[in-house]
């Protein structure tokens, strides 16, 4: 799900990225690479909803990408 999401992103096809949000946050695969690319998809819907002018949507996903962010750097620091 991420490569097409990508794909959309890459070629700023923002309204059909933003309808296939919902697919693409709901599909989680159990992997360690699983956060990183979770915030990576947040922050590409967050883009297409901004793009689109639709602020609202926009938000929480920025602010969801933003918690996993500051996760990333919690765990980094205790294993370092």
């Amino acid at each position: 799900m991420y490569e097409q999401v990508k794909l959309l992103y890459d070629n700023s096809l923002w309204s059909s990225l933003s309808n296939l949000a919902p697919y693409a946050l709901s599909h989680d695969v159990d992997t360690e690479k699983c956060g990183k690319k979770r915030h990576l998809l947040l922050c590409m819907i967050g883009d297409a909803f901004y793009e689109q002018r639709n602020f609202k949507k926009a938000e929480p996903l920025y602010k969801e990408a933003i918690q996993l962010r500051k996760q990333f750097k919690i765990i980094k620091k205790s294993d370092g």
